[in-house]
């Protein structure tokens, strides 16, 4: 019966702690300790890509049907650990990325049109109506990558501090980041 305690015990530590299909709830604090963000600049560790880009060619990248509008319609972000030279590689661990509501008004509405074909990011559906968007599973990334439509002015907005988004990054189970891009 002891043996049976500890089993079912350790079953729901596991259960609680690795979230083997992501975050179970929409927020950027992970929840496997209390654990605060490293400190310093994120951007000495990780890297923020933006691109300007038709869907089209996402699904279809050497246009073999012909059909691709050339003309974007979308920006595709990729975020990835930066490489060190001389230092370990690093990985996600976990991700979590929400549309930040400070900057909604007055821009293009954020949606994921092809969040459904992404092997590592899922959307979740969130009780307060936050737009959020979180790893599949606790798998090693070496980058994560989503793609939003329109938004086309993107860029220029965040070279004037309008950060759309806000997000985590864990490292590994007792470090992470905080991001805003």
């Amino acid at each position: 019966m002891q043996n049976l305690i500890i089993f079912v015990s350790l079953l729901i530590v596991c259960y609680v702690n690795c979230l083997p299909q992501g975050p179970p709830i929409c927020t950027l604090m992970p929840r496997h300790s209390n654990l605060q963000p490293q400190p310093g600049d994120w951007r000495d560790h990780f890297e923020v890509y933006s691109f300007r880009i038709n869907q089209g060619r996402l699904l279809d990248p050497r246009n073999r049907t012909g059909t691709v509008d050339p003309r974007p319609n979308g920006v595709f972000f990729i975020i990835q650990p930066k490489n060190v030279p001389g230092g370990r590689s690093k990985e996600i661990k976990g991700f979590a990325v929400e549309v930040n509501r400070a900057h909604t008004r007055g821009f293009d509405p954020v949606t994921f049109p092809l969040i459904n074909r992404n092997r590592k990011l899922k959307q979740m559906e969130c009780f307060d109506g936050a737009q959020f968007l979180a790893h599949r599973d606790a798998s090693p990334k070496r980058r994560i990558s989503f793609f939003v439509a329109n938004n086309l002015d993107y860029k220029t907005h965040a070279q004037r501090g309008i950060m759309r988004f806000r997000a985590t990054v864990l490292e590994n189970y007792s470090s992470f980041y905080s991001l805003e891009f």
